[in-house]
């Protein structure tokens, strides 16, 4: 996996283009840019933040979990897959008392 360098990116606005899945993960400049390394990357995952330390706080957690991710097993990923798929608010993830 490559990741954009940051050091020589400067937004306009202050708005920064974070590619969390793509052909080249990273911080972008524009939209442009960033597009380039989404469009038909299967599940890619993106999104615009103001300011560098929110990018790289944005980027740095994407990556994290994306290592934890990466180590589970796959009946891990599959309950995974399903909860994302089933419970899009926190309150509807409901777990049964056992006290």
């Amino acid at each position: 996996m490559e990741i954009k360098s940051f050091n020589s990116i400067e937004a306009i606005n202050n708005k920064f283009y974070v590619v969390k899945k793509g052909r080249e993960v990273g911080i972008y400049a524009t939209w442009e840019e960033a597009k380039i390394q989404t469009d038909g990357y299967p599940n890619n995952s993106h999104c615009i933040v103001e300011g560098k330390s929110h990018a790289l706080g944005t980027l740095k957690e994407a990556l994290e979990l994306r290592s934890i991710i990466e180590e589970l097993s796959d009946q891990e990923l599959e309950v995974l897959d399903f909860c994302v798929k089933h419970y899009k608010k926190e309150d509807d993830l409901k777990f049964p008392s056992i006290f």
